[in-house]
């Protein structure tokens, strides 16, 4: 029986050339620089769901919920490869209007 969590997400993939923009990501989105080249981040209708799943999987949490300047909520984590990778909720739309 398989007991992965299934979600309907966007992904978005970074590829970080410039070392100041990757930086300035992951001092929003970790507190300090963690991540290498490439970082995966999932747009996910539950975030806190979606934490859950991915600790279930084995990732580990580099840091929590944290609202970003573009008003998503973003946490990262890192998969047991090194793989740094976001889970976003966007704003609701009662938040929007």
């Amino acid at each position: 029986m398989n007991n992965a969590a299934q979600f309907r997400v966007a992904l978005t993939i970074s590829f970080f050339r410039d070392v100041a923009h990757a930086a300035y990501v992951d001092n929003i989105e970790a507190g300090r620089r963690v991540s290498g080249q490439v970082r995966f981040a999932f747009e996910v209708p539950n975030l806190q769901d979606a934490m859950a799943a991915a600790r279930e999987a084995g990732a580990q949490l580099v840091h929590g919920p944290i609202e970003t300047p573009r008003k998503d909520v973003n946490a990262r984590f890192v998969g047991p490869d090194g793989l740094q990778v976001t889970l976003f909720q966007p704003p609701s739309e009662e938040l929007i209007n």
